[in-house]
């Protein structure tokens, strides 16, 4: 049973390395699955006709599972649409001639009524108004079918009405059957891609879970030693006055401004690293409160005096309008952020 089922699992793979599309990948299992059985169905139809001694109908039924297996090679040289259209030609095909040859009194018509959804099957990508158009054009060639061949003599001369009431006997049988095993073969890979999405949906939220654990951890732990570096730095802004010489003073003083400004700056991005997490679970926060604009901009221009000067040589400037209000409100680390990498 383990052997039958990786075999099963093969044949539905074939052709799908490189689709990443979970419903491209089911349509594609269903359909390499639903040409095997197809085949299978054609080799137990000619076992049956071999058992009369239809000989020739037999090898037909033997030459259409052939060209199945073409089907599936076209799919495996990932020609999707070429394989499935081949594929219905192929059946309608082989409905045709048995119609034609055994008669309509046979009841192979009846298989034309069971490929009638095959297209919305293997082509459900495409618009309904393809479907209808599609199913219409099939429901109109099968009616005129049906109807122009009511009363033509069958090409097996030696057809009979014994004959005739088996073979209508057995596709009235087989068309359910036929039905039965489509149906299972779809509720079967609906059932395991469910499964799959599921577990792929699960291992996707531990992921997550333990990514925003991490990020939270790490976010903590480096929040301990830019405390200590905006701490310090507010200590040595207090006690710079000390210093006796002057020019001294004042340099000393902008570089533990410019200290203060970064670890600021350093605590913000902190600060972002956990709101990653909090944006894959739509819980962002825009904090929303006054702050003085002139002093955000001159604490941003040190910086950029700062490293700019330090780095190229470029001379920063920053020049305000007499009517830019100085009181604002909104998120201002968010809006330091912005200005600073803009």
């Amino acid at each position: 049973m383990n052997f039958f089922s990786k075999v099963w699992k093969y044949l539905g793979e074939i052709g799908a390395g490189g689709i990443n599309d979970n419903r491209e990948l089911k349509l594609l299992r269903l359909y390499n699955r639903s040409v095997v059985a197809t085949i299978v169905v054609l080799f137990f139809v000619a076992a049956d006709f071999l058992r009369h001694d239809l000989f020739y109908v037999a090898c037909v039924n033997i030459a259409v599972a052939t060209g199945m297996f073409f089907c599936l090679l076209l799919t495996g040289w990932r020609q999707f649409f070429a394989g499935r259209i081949f594929y219905l030609l192929l059946l309608h095909a082989a409905v045709l001639h048995h119609h034609f040859y055994f008669g309509f009194a046979a009841g192979f018509w009846i298989m034309h009524l069971v490929l009638l959804p095959g297209p919305i099957m293997l082509f459900p990508q495409r618009r309904m108004i393809v479907y209808f158009s599609l199913l219409a054009g099939m429901v109109l060639t099968v009616a005129a079918i049906l109807i122009f061949s009511r009363h033509m003599p069958p090409l097996f001369t030696a057809m009979n009405a014994a004959l005739g009431e088996r073979f209508l006997a057995m596709n009235l049988v087989r068309a359910p059957i036929i039905l039965a095993v489509i149906s299972f073969i779809v509720f079967f890979e609906n059932n395991r891609v469910e499964s799959e999405l599921a577990r792929a949906a699960a291992k996707a939220n531990e992921a997550a879970e333990a990514k925003a654990l991490f990020l939270s951890n790490m976010s903590h732990e480096l929040r301990t030693p830019m405390n200590a570096v905006k701490g310090f730095s507010e200590i040595l802004l207090q006690i710079v006055d000390s210093v006796p010489d002057k020019a001294m003073r004042a340099q000393i003083t902008e570089y533990l401004g410019q200290i203060r400004v970064s670890a600021t700056n350093l605590t913000s991005v902190i600060d972002d690293i956990l709101d990653f997490a909090r944006i894959e679970t739509n819980r962002i926060i825009i904090r929303s409160r006054d702050f003085d604009l002139i002093s955000l901009c001159n604490n941003i221009m040190q910086t950029a005096q700062f490293h700019g000067h330090r780095n190229s040589g470029v001379e920063t400037r920053i020049e305000f309008d007499e009517n830019l209000p100085r009181l604002m409100r909104g998120d201002e680390a968010r809006l330091s952020q912005v200005l600073l990498n803009f």
